[in-house]
């Protein structure tokens, strides 16, 4: 070989697996955010929903347990706005059979953990992304690192998977363990390990719940960041499309809530199934508790049911969400169908961003 041969020559030594080149970029990514003190405390502060929770798990195994209805009457104190009328008062009864408790104890569950990861987690999640994803990619393209990358065994594949990952892997510790952390305190509560049987879906849906949530707001931001080299725009863009999305809805569903509120509280107009609740006002027009509450959750969900609700992308995340964790609830095609098309296009922008100086 002639010494002055400077061209390419085939590497001898020992491949490293493909795997390697998305795993260290990874491992690069958790080890820059951890030193950011606000990404830290982000991430403590979004697990302080957890005691909460964690006292309404008590609280109910209590009541399904208890002889008295003091337990009962306290989780329907704290809960009442998540858990279905029907629910608590069936969990309200004297008496509980050991399959009335399985049967509550799947349904209540569920609805806890879907409350839990739709509004809490869901709030610090967004703020979390929102501090984290913004630079994953535009600090990429501000200091020209992609030339780097891909001059080396790292594909378009590997590449994106590791910033991927990186925003699944702290998102996730803020919701998807919390609520694996939830069931199997719920499962150390209970006095057998009959829960197991009565519950063993719960802890499959929460991962898919997770992944619903987790999946569609990472391609999101990664695309938001993709499209400026300065990060504080793509954190700008990511909070104004979450914030502008929610406010259109909350408008249209205000606006029906207010108008539905009248039609029942003014001129009585209820379904059939409700309208023996109207016998129980009396001359100052009060309801009970118990009617109150299972008109609210009618009015509620009645402003609820409009194709406006398809503006909001949390919305529909959230019903998502809701549909599987719990039993008996419609699947949300419309909905569906909007995350499935918004995370899609915002990859297709993400991936023409990415491999655009490829393209060169």
């Amino acid at each position: 070989m002639p010494i002055h041969d400077v061209g390419y020559r085939p590497w001898q030594g020992v491949k490293s697996p493909r795997i390697h080149g998305w795993w260290i970029m990874l491992l690069t990514n958790i080890m820059i955010l951890r030193r950011n003190g606000w990404v830290r405390r982000a991430m403590a502060a979004a697990w302080l929903p957890t005691i909460y929770l964690g006292a309404g798990f008590y609280t109910l195994e209590t009541a399904l347990h208890a002889t008295d209805r003091q337990s009962a009457r306290t989780f329907v104190g704290m809960f009442q706005a998540v858990v279905p009328a029907d629910v608590i008062q069936f969990i309200a009864k004297d008496v509980l059979t050991p399959d009335d408790i399985g049967h509550l104890r799947h349904r209540i569950w569920g609805h806890l953990i879907a409350s839990f990861l739709s509004y809490p987690q869901a709030l610090a999640g967004m703020l979390l992304i929102g501090l984290i994803a913004p630079a994953l990619i535009s600090r990429d393209l501000r200091t020209r690192a992609y030339l780097i990358y891909f001059s080396k065994p790292v594909g378009v594949r590997e590449y994106l998977a590791g910033k991927y990952l990186t925003l699944i892997v702290y998102v996730g510790a803020i919701t998807l363990l919390p609520a694996l952390a939830l069931f199997l305190f719920g499962v150390g509560l209970s006095p057998d390990f009959g829960v197991l049987w009565d519950t063993w879906d719960l802890p499959i849906r929460t991962v898919l719940a997770s992944l619903v949530f987790l999946i569609p707001t990472a391609t999101i931001a990664l695309m938001f960041s993709s499209l400026t080299h300065e990060s504080r725009y793509a954190a700008v863009g990511w909070f104004v499309f979450w914030l502008l999305s929610f406010a259109a809805w909350q408008t249209v569903y205000s606006a029906r809530y207010l108008s539905l509120q009248y039609e029942v509280y003014y001129e009585g107009q209820l379904p059939e199934r409700l309208e023996y609740l109207l016998d129980e006002v009396d001359s100052r027009r009060q309801f009970d508790e118990a009617a109150q509450l299972m008109i609210g959750q009618y009015i509620a969900k009645e402003a609820g049911d409009s194709v406006w609700s398809l503006l909001s992308m949390y919305e529909s995340i959230r019903r998502v969400q809701l549909w599987l964790l719990s039993t008996g609830q419609p699947m949300p095609v419309s909905h569906l169908l909007m995350v499935s098309c918004v995370t899609l296009f915002s990859f297709v922008v993400l991936l023409r961003r990415v491999t655009a100086p490829l393209r060169l």
